[in-house]
C-alpha cells in the first residue's frame, strides 16, 4: 500500500517516500524554486515598465491641462495656431521618444529576466 505524502510540487500525490528524499525530488524543488524567482522578475519587470508608462502619461497630462488653459486664454485664432503648432510637435516628439523608451525598457527588462532565469537553471542543474 502506498502512503499519501506531501509534495512542495503538488498538493497531493501517491509517491514512494524513498522519492521524497531523493536527488530527483531535490531537482522538482529547486526547479519550483527556479519558477517561483522567474514569475517573481517577470511581475517585477511588467511593474516597472508600467511605472514607466504611468509617469509619462501623467507628465504628458499635466502639461496637456496647462496647454488647454494657455488656449482657453487666447482670444486671437492667429496665436492659438502658432502655439496649437508648437504643442502638437512637442508632444508628437514626446510620444515618439517615450515608445522608443518604452521599447528599450521592455527588452533590457525582458533580456535581464532571461538572463537570470537562465543562471538559476544552470545553478538549479549543478546542485
Amino acid at each position: 500500500m502506498t502512503k499519501q505524502n506531501k509534495s512542495p510540487v503538488t498538493e497531493q500525490t501517491d509517491v514512494n517516500p524513498i522519492f521524497l528524499h531523493s536527488d530527483a525530488a531535490m531537482s522538482v524543488e529547486n526547479l519550483a524554486q527556479c519558477y517561483t524567482h522567474m514569475y517573481g522578475m517577470i511581475f517585477r519587470a511588467t511593474l516597472e515598465y508600467f511605472l514607466e508608462t504611468a509617469r509619462f502619461f501623467h507628465r504628458r497630462l499635466q502639461e496637456d491641462l496647462e496647454t488647454a488653459e494657455t488656449f482657453a486664454s487666447y482670444s486671437n485664432v492667429s496665436e492659438l495656431s502658432d502655439e496649437a503648432m508648437d504643442f502638437f510637435e512637442r508632444a508628437m516628439k514626446e510620444y515618439g521618444d517615450e515608445t522608443a523608451l518604452l521599447s528599450w525598457l521592455g527588452f533590457g527588462l525582458a533580456t535581464e529576466a532571461a538572463e537570470d532565469v537562465q543562471r538559476e537553471v544552470q545553478n538549479t542543474v549543478k546542485h
